[in-house]
């Protein structure tokens, strides 16, 4: 939890070779000699990288994330790693018998996938995967710095307040209650687990709005839609 290790390539003697170290009380990346016999992590780059079918979405600082995709047999999601679990990161969008599509138009669903309610959110996700917990939106908040805007898609928010910094790309779906849609462009809305049962939705769910970098925790009610990200249980996985 305080210093990370990596080797390097380069060899000092039979007994040392190089590496570099990251600390928790500085900002410098710094160089040494380590034995061999010492036990450090590696990060690996291409040697070759005009040759490589490179798959990922540049980032606006330049860097690509790269994603696994998941062929649920309705559609393909793009996820990722993020903090300390996989995520989807994009909305589910599977037609059941109790989704919508925001203002009744497919061309929302395709764009912002679909809006389920609490009964459907529960079924919804794929074969391995669950509605995240209490737990798992905590560590994706804390994983974007405390800062929502991290997790927005770029360009998709009334007033531009998304960085996307993290990959996550959350979009600002809107949400169905009381019999009208509302908040297209303006809020993310997304079905949380009960924490009795990771499997099924509770009646609580987690709010992105445009003008806060915080994430909320909302009471939904029975007559809500809402989006749904669903995460792989690390302890399947890791």
């Amino acid at each position: 939890g305080l210093f990370a290790f990596f080797w390097t390539s380069e060899e000092i003697d039979d007994a040392t070779a190089s590496g570099w170290t990251l600390r928790d009380d500085n900002d410098v990346l710094d160089s040494g000699m380590y034995y061999k016999g010492h036990g450090m992590s590696v990060r690996c780059i291409a040697t070759e990288p005009e040759s490589m079918n490179w798959v990922g979405d540049e980032g606006n600082s330049g860097f690509y994330f790269y994603y696994e995709l998941l062929d649920d047999g309705d559609q393909v999601y793009k996820t990722m790693k993020i903090g300390r679990y996989v995520w989807m990161v994009e909305n589910m969008n599977r037609k059941t018998a109790d989704s919508r599509c925001y203002g009744d138009k497919e061309s929302n669903c395709k764009k912002y996938g679909a809006l389920y309610s609490q009964r459907e959110a529960s079924l919804v996700c794929p074969v391995g995967w669950k509605l995240p917990s209490w737990v798992e939106w905590d560590n994706l908040f804390a994983t974007a710095g405390n800062d929502v805007n991290a997790l927005k898609a770029v360009g998709e928010w009334y007033m531009a307040m998304g960085t996307d910094a993290l990959g996550f790309a959350a979009l600002p779906a809107g949400i169905y209650d009381n019999g009208s849609y509302s908040d297209l462009t303006m809020s993310a809305n997304f079905w949380m687990a009960d924490e009795k049962d990771g499997y099924e939705a509770g009646t609580t769910g987690r709010t992105f709005s445009y003008h806060s970098s915080s994430m909320t925790t909302g009471l939904f009610s029975s007559s809500t839609y809402a989006s749904v990200r669903c995460v792989r249980d690390e302890t399947i996985y890791y």
